[in-house]
């Protein structure tokens, strides 16, 4: 696109820059118009080649801009990396009512979705951090109490029971005191804030691994306003990592839609799903597209459906080829009575 943009801008509250290479100059004159600009509602820009460079300055404008009622950012297919993400943070601190947050297809990675999260979560309301804090701490004392229960009784005697118990509760305390301080640690870092209002976030093809799992588990755990999640292209987090985002979907509350396709789950990995989302009280629509899932993962699924009747539609086809007919029948039935 060779030019100027501002007619692309100018008398639009809908923004829509997209499937081009802005230059430098195209970029400083739009971050200008929005600045400037007192009545946008959404801003595109998809596939534009933008940098974190680029979302820096583009950032700083949205964040001096009069429009206070944006509702959308779309930033998929760019190359925002880590550094950038600092600063779709602070439009989100700004603009608190940013509803739909899209960065699909951009290299995050790990280290940028440890700054997204921490981010989101240093906006929210400090007793909302403090509630997370203890529901983790306690969680963390079960599994060290059921591995000191598990010691004992491999022991060999009363005695080895009572010395092994006691010095386990000692190890129990000092690490619940560390786990506590280690936890306490990503969130500490801000005091809080007045929250944020997204209802949709696409993170999906952000190369995210197992320990940008732990960071996306976490945001599960403690989010309380969205309602659409979209992780799918996401192949290198292993069956761990999604057990890790399974534990946390099981207690939530808000997430409706959730987009898992095109993960390499296997039929190991449906299970895992499957297994969470049995108790889970909001979801409705689940897509597990391009997963590769046989009739091990497939029953998994039927026996979640059968039990969750809040599921109201699970997408599994194309890319699901090795399961049978029969089980994807079974599973459209149970679907259908969901539906009544």
């Amino acid at each position: 696109m060779d030019g100027s943009i501002r007619p692309l801008v100018e008398g639009k509250t809908d923004v829509e820059i997209k499937d081009t290479e802005l230059t430098k100059a195209q970029v400083q004159e739009l971050s200008k118009l929005i600045e400037e600009k007192a009545d946008m509602a959404s801003l595109i820009l998809r596939n534009d080649q933008l940098g974190d460079g680029d979302i820096a300055d583009i950032g700083d404008a949205i964040g001096q801009s009069p429009s206070d009622d944006i509702k959308m950012l779309n930033l998929n297919v760019n190359k925002i990396g880590p550094d950038g993400v600092s600063h779709v943070v602070n439009i989100i601190r700004q603009k608190p009512d940013l509803k739909l947050l899209l960065m699909h297809g951009n290299p995050l990675r790990d280290e940028g979705i440890n700054v997204l999260v921490n981010g989101l979560v240093n906006l929210l309301p400090p007793e909302k951090i403090q509630s997370y804090k203890i529901r983790q701490i306690n969680s963390t004392a079960k599994v060290m109490a059921k591995n000191v229960i598990d010691e004992a009784m491999r022991s060999e005697s009363l005695q080895s029971l009572v010395s092994r118990g006691s010095a386990a509760s000692q190890h129990s305390e000092s690490h619940d005191s560390d786990a506590a301080s280690t936890i306490s640690e990503p969130v500490s870092e801000g005091k809080g804030g007045g929250g944020f209002r997204l209802t949709e976030l696409d993170i999906g093809d952000c190369d995210i691994t197992d320990t940008g799992a732990d960071h996306v588990a976490k945001l599960i755990a403690m989010n309380t306003t969205i309602q659409v999640l979209n992780l799918s292209v996401n192949s290198k987090i292993s069956v761990d990592g999604w057990k890790t985002i399974g534990e946390a979907l099981k207690s939530n509350k808000t997430i409706k839609t959730l987009s898992l396709d095109y993960n390499k789950l296997g039929d190991e990995g449906a299970k895992v799903i499957a297994d969470n989302l049995k108790r889970n009280k909001s979801l409705e629509c689940l897509d597990l597209e391009g997963n590769d899932i046989g009739d091990k993962g497939g029953q998994a699924l039927l026996s979640m459906v059968r039990f969750n009747t809040r599921l109201k539609d699970i997408t599994l086809m194309p890319g699901n080829n090795s399961m049978s007919t029969k089980i994807q029948d079974d599973i459209k039935m149970a679907m259908a009575l969901n539906h009544n």
